[in-house]
């Protein structure tokens, strides 16, 4: 089973988005996504979003809350990917380094449907946004 962890990070009702490189070996090449990533071995899911988020975008998490898994298969391979909710503080933009993909923007639900989204990534922030106790 291929397992990943990523992160919804949001500020002012605005979800943080990359949009992926055009790098040989990307899949969804300049899609919009959800940062985070594949687990390390042993690695936990709630590490492992930490670990790719900081990674990604230099910001550390100290708490997120667990909301949506999605388990399916394709092509006789299983996946396991789950989402954590981030809220952002109204400093992050001093300590953020954008470190990976073509570009980051804040988007808001109605920006949503006019961009192209990785399908598992769009599927975690139409449930974010339709169930927001989170």
């Amino acid at each position: 089973m291929i397992k990943s962890a990523n992160i919804l990070a949001t500020y002012k009702n605005k979800v943080l988005v990359q949009k992926r490189d055009f790098s040989k070996n990307i899949k969804y090449k300049g899609y919009y996504c959800l940062f985070g990533g594949h687990l390390h071995k042993n690695e936990s899911f709630i590490k492992a979003a930490k670990r790719e988020f900081f990674e990604e975008t230099n910001l550390k998490i100290n708490s997120c809350k667990f909301f949506l898994e999605l388990k399916f298969s394709f092509k006789r391979v299983s996946y396991m990917k789950k989402f954590y909710h981030y809220k952002l503080d109204k400093a992050w933009k001093k300590y953020f380094i954008f470190r990976e993909g073509e570009s980051f923007e804040l988007i808001s639900k109605k920006q949503l449907m006019r961009k192209k989204f990785v399908p598992f990534d769009l599927c975690a922030i139409l449930y974010y946004y339709s169930h927001k106790d989170y």
